[in-house]
């Protein structure tokens, strides 16, 4: 009897752990979804809608007969007066801002696309990889796969190791109702099938191992001790063999044993293990789906973040270094430099309010549309700003908004144009003085918070060995264990400590300066830092 009990309880270790990896690659789907969800809800009330119904209309119309060819790979000469809608309402390009995620996200593709279940496949109409209209993808999703993950997983040629893991997420009208998918498809480290295939066949060896001291205790004991193993059996072959363990069951406790022996002690046992079991699974089925989906979105919210960031900038007129130091995985900061003509260079540094997944998502939104709207208008800054404030308060649907220090550096006459949306006071380090002092400009509305901002140009010379800095609310609002703020007098009294310093060496003293100040005590914001030296 103890040898019956060890070999059920080691059936079910091994299923506990196949499901166990399950999971966790279930709430990788669910990842993609949510991702898929707030791609949709970004386009919503543009004309990409508009198109992706016309699309919709013309699948319809192409015969039974011809969808149910599998041997089809595409729909493009039915497709071919079709031009989707790149660019949308709001005056920015889908495909590009598509790309954009994919690039920055590592992914393999993001898709809108038809979904035709009867005939299993999908019908592209715009992603990110310019496909042509009404080219089809066909996936082989098994039984067990479509049920737990409600997506798929594309494998290799040889059957053996799986490539990619996808989600769909409905694109929904102003009606609300369904009128094509975004389709994610991200690579995937999830376990194989041979992991599977071993554990299929534990299953069975033991299995078989059960059947047979099931016949020969049948044959010593004879027919009143054989029933009711044979039912114990059964009941242990039918539980392992669920595929999801997390489904309540009943397996032992009907079997009605009455015996007064061990082979009643036994079911008893079995049926109390089958009831922890399933309490356990559920139990660990909630507390891995939150930290797998709170994880995910905190690395590709991440991996999006400092993948956007650029590299520092050097050459014989000027030089920019930077430096962000977030204070969770994931940062609401941002900033962004990129050469306008060969005499002017763009400067960014941003601050994007809320956390997690959307805000990332806006982050990229925000650095797409901003970088847009100055290469637009290299020659008026302030038509740049506002153009790009009127994009995001039109797709900011989440009510966030962005503090912003926008700027144009001119090699040509030394200017430094710029607009202070909301954000901080910047320094400036006058050489010919040999101090840093502040400057002090009455600040504009932040950007994404009304359509209708009037945002003010200002315009500084800079020497020859000037410094000008530019920072956000991380360094002068660093707290210490008092709750006490270290302010701008505390950022211009390390400052001007050492003006000799220069470059990363001015960095390495405001984070120093930051560091010491709030130890102790946890960083409670991001901190960015970007300098322009002349």
């Amino acid at each position: 009897m103890l040898i019956y009990l060890i070999a059920l309880l080691q059936l079910s270790y091994l299923d506990l752990e196949y499901v166990s990896r399950i999971i966790t690659i279930r709430n990788k789907t669910g990842s993609l979804k949510d991702i898929g969800a707030v791609i949709s809800d970004t386009f919503l009330e543009t004309d990409l809608i508009s198109s992706l119904k016309e699309a919709a209309d013309i699948y319809s119309r192409i015969p039974d007969e011809v969808k149910a060819d599998q041997n089809v790979q595409d729909f493009q000469d039915y497709f071919k007066d079709y031009e989707p809608v790149t660019v949308s309402s709001y005056g920015f390009d889908v495909s590009t801002v598509i790309s954009e995620i994919v690039k920055q996200q590592e992914m393999y593709e993001i898709c809108f696309c038809l979904v035709d279940e009867k005939n299993n496949r999908d019908v592209v109409i715009l992603d990110s990889d310019n496909t042509p209209a009404g080219t089809c993808h066909y996936y082989d999703v098994t039984p067990l796969e479509k049920e737990l993950f409600q997506g798929e997983i594309i494998y290799s040629e040889d059957g053996d190791k799986p490539l990619l893991i996808g989600a769909y997420a409905p694109v929904y009208d102003e009606e609300n109702k369904v009128v094509a998918y975004v389709h994610i498809l991200d690579f995937t480290d999830a376990v194989d099938r041979s992991i599977a295939f071993i554990l299929r066949i534990s299953s069975y060896i033991l299995a078989g191992f059960i059947i047979l001291m099931w016949l020969s205790i049948y044959t010593m004991l004879g027919r009143v001790v054989v029933n009711p193993i044979k039912k114990l059996a059964g009941a242990a072959g039918a539980w392992t063999k669920e595929s999801n363990k997390m489904m309540e069951t009943s397996h032992f406790s009907k079997l009605g044993i009455k015996s007064n022996d061990e082979l009643k002690d036994l079911n008893d046992v079995m049926e109390e293990m089958e009831e922890s079991i399933h309490t356990y699974m559920m139990d660990l089925g909630s507390e891995v789906s939150a930290r797998e989906r709170m994880n995910t979105e905190l690395e590709v919210a991440a991996r999006i973040q400092f993948d956007m960031l650029p590299e520092p900038l050097q050459n014989d007129a000027f030089s920019v270094c930077c430096f962000m130091r977030p204070a969770r995985l994931v940062g609401g900061d941002f900033y962004d430099y990129f050469q306008v003509d060969e005499d002017r260079t763009a400067m960014i540094i941003a601050d994007v309010s809320d956390k997690g997944v959307p805000a990332s998502l806006f982050m990229v939104i925000s650095k797409t549309i901003i970088k847009m709207c100055i290469l637009e208008n290299p020659d008026d800054l302030l038509a740049a700003v506002t153009k790009a404030n009127r994009l995001l308060v039109e797709t900011n649907r989440e009510m966030m908004f962005v503090t912003a220090f926008i700027s144009i550096y001119s090699t040509k006459d030394n200017t430094l144009t710029y607009v202070n949306a909301g954000h901080e006071d910047p320094v400036i380090y006058n050489a010919e003085e040999g101090r840093y002092s502040v400057i002090e400009d009455e600040h504009d509305l932040f950007i994404a918070a009304d359509p209708d901002i009037e945002f003010t140009l200002r315009k500084i010379n800079l020497k020859h060995g000037d410094r000008f800095i530019q920072y956000t609310d991380g360094v002068t609002e660093a707290m210490n264990v008092s709750d006490e703020l270290l302010g701008l007098n505390g950022l211009m009294n390390a400052l001007n400590s050492d003006t000799d310093k220069e470059g990363n060496d001015i960095i390495n003293l405001i984070w120093n300066t930051v560091s010491d100040f709030q130890k102790g005590k946890e960083q409670s914001d991001d901190v960015t830092i970007v300098i322009l030296e002349t």
